[in-house]
């Protein structure tokens, strides 16, 4: 305001400057012919001074008084104008808080509504095993190389009209990893040892386990050693699959629950889904897969973790055993005897998966 009404009072100043002086000279010498012609009218020089004089003085000193009530009316229509604005501006400014104030109080509360019922009704946050994997070892380049390999290399073989005979099934490690991974045992119980560099696989078996039909296809994993840094996953898939890189459960028809979160995957490179507790050493899991319906279920020492998936592997593909790791790990794989199933589960914690 200070500043405003500085800048007023210089361009007041500038009008008065600008005013004053044309309107005292050139007003006088107007006056003074104008009188000069009323006076002498021109027959005598020494009256036409005389006139000029007079004029010059009587018209003078009118033009002043003129000019200086044309500048106190310019000086009181600028202020008044320059209130009038003020008080617009006000007003203005005045009723734009006031519709401002009114609109936040009219909105605040229903942003805040709708924040308490989103929290009310939020489900709880998901470990991070996110993209890539908890412990960052799913590669972006990895799982592009996964689906090249999957699109480049279709699946192939038929289940109709075969039998599964899991006493004539080994444990077989990709090519290329026959150093860093070592199968003891025989069919009814293999021992697996992988070595600290093994980088990510998957181990499957060299039969077919699986076959639509009312027979579930079972095994268990005791899990003797699981340091720190290391991760299985226990599952079933089809054949060819890149298993020279990918843990089973990343690409197309697979499916495995990985040690390192609990997560459930199946054909998912993206984080997969909350299912159960991180797996440590000492736990037997236990997978059955009923190939009639299409439900693969998990067992933790003994306890029915519930279906994991419903309604996979509906195709007439072989389907194997597969067993992701990372790391040094020591397993103890058997399958399940015709006489003492694994399937303990109940109908209610075989519903629908999630």
């Amino acid at each position: 305001m200070l500043r405003m009404a500085r800048t007023l009072l210089f361009l007041l100043s500038g009008i008065h400057t600008a005013l004053a002086i044309p309107l005292g000279g050139g007003d006088g010498f107007d006056g003074g012919e104008e009188d000069e012609g009323e006076e002498g009218g021109g027959t005598s020089n020494y009256e036409s001074g005389v006139g000029a004089n007079a004029g010059e003085g009587g018209s003078g000193g009118g033009s002043d008084k003129g000019a200086g009530i044309v500048l106190v009316w310019i000086v009181l229509g600028t202020l008044g104008f320059f209130m009038l604005c003020t008080l617009i501006w006000w007003t203005c400014r005045c009723a734009a808080r006031r519709a401002e104030k009114k609109r936040e109080r009219n909105v605040a509360r229903p942003v805040v509504a709708v924040v308490q019922d989103r929290n009310a009704t939020k489900r709880p946050q998901e470990e991070p095993s996110a993209r890539f994997g908890k412990k960052g070892d799913a590669f972006p380049e990895d799982c592009r190389r996964g689906k090249k390999f999957c699109k480049e290399n279709p699946l192939v073989g038929s289940m109709q009209n075969s039998i599964v005979d899991s006493s004539k099934t080994f444990w077989c490690a990709p090519t290329g990893f026959e150093q860093m991974i070592n199968f003891s045992g025989d069919t009814a119980k293999t021992i697996v040892r992988s070595e600290v560099n093994t980088p990510i696989c998957t181990i499957h078996t060299t039969l077919p386990l699986a076959k639509n039909g009312s027979q579930p296809v079972e095994y268990s994993v005791r899990i003797m050693q699981l340091p720190p840094g290391s991760i299985i996953a226990v599952g079933l898939g089809c054949l060819p699959y890149p298993v020279q890189f990918r843990m089973p459960g990343w690409h197309r028809e697979s499916a495995a629950v990985h040690s390192d979160d609990g997560s459930k995957f199946y054909a998912d490179s993206y984080g997969g889904k909350s299912y159960t507790d991180p797996f440590i050493a000492g736990d037997m899991i236990r997978l059955s897969f009923s190939g009639e319906n299409g439900v693969l279920a998990y067992y933790k020492n003994d306890v029915c973790l519930g279906a994991a998936f419903t309604g996979i592997f509906s195709h007439d593909y072989p389907v194997y055993g597969m067993i992701g790791v990372l790391g040094a790990v020591e397993l103890e794989i058997s399958y399940a005897d015709a006489e003492d199933s694994f399937m303990t589960c109940s109908g209610e914690e075989l519903e629908q998966a999630e």
